[in-house]
């Protein structure tokens, strides 16, 4: 069987978006883009998810904000 990837979105603000990508082998072990918002790491910490890597897009603080406090709770 075939295995793919998996892409879980989470809202943050009023227009911005953290994705959450994953495989279905290892859904608690997947990689975060645009950790906008301290409040991922609180989404994380509900859902049972450990983030094993982040990519941030570009250096604004809408698509950033929630990277030091990512790194220090992970």
């Amino acid at each position: 069987m075939e295995q793919g990837f998996k892409i879980r979105v989470i809202p943050l603000y009023k227009d911005n978006l953290c994705y959450y990508i994953y495989t279905d082998d290892n859904p608690d072990k997947g990689i975060l883009v645009d950790v906008g918002h301290d409040s991922v790491a609180d989404y994380c910490l509900e859902n049972s998810i450990e983030p094993i890597a982040i990519l941030s897009t570009h250096k604004h603080s809408d698509h950033t904000g929630g990277n030091i406090k990512m790194k220090t709770q992970f």
